[in-house]
């Protein structure tokens, strides 16, 4: 049985309100990110398209777990590995763009941390399990 299911009809009203709403604010981080974005052909110089494309990222995958029936723990397990992933194939990327740099400055300081919006999918966790006792305590 998936953790959605297992919920009572009045909880599941509120996670799903609340999926919407977290829904449309990745969908806001990615406008952003696109807005951000180089030209093709162009090298970002500090990649500001990241930090949204990596938010909405984190919120997408989260929901997404909890749509495949995963409690929210393990939809912030997900979305953190995913998160992860993801720093790790920009900042390959960075490194590759800018080696040339590098060995005459040194290191590239447009890397990202592994764990940058780790907190954020906690966060998710976090206040969608108080939302849910909340529901049930109002329906009780």
């Amino acid at each position: 049985m998936s953790w959605l299911n297992s919920l009572s009809d009045h909880a599941r009203d509120r996670v799903f309100a609340w999926m919407r709403t977290w829904g449309e604010t990745a969908q806001n981080h990615q406008a952003t990110s696109r807005e951000l974005m180089p030209q093709t052909g162009r090298i970002d110089i500090g990649g500001a398209w990241f930090d949204p494309f990596l938010s909405a990222e984190i919120a997408t995958q989260f929901l997404s777990a909890l749509r495949r029936g995963a409690t929210p723990e393990d939809a912030a397990t997900l979305a953190k590995t995913h998160g992860r992933e993801c720093v790790k194939k920009f900042n390959e990327r960075r490194r590759q763009q800018f080696k040339k740099t590098d060995r005459i400055m040194g290191p590239s300081v447009t890397e990202r941390w592994e764990e940058q919006d780790h907190t954020r999918a906690d966060h998710m966790a976090r206040v969608l399990i108080r939302e849910v006792k909340e529901a049930d305590g109002a329906s009780t």
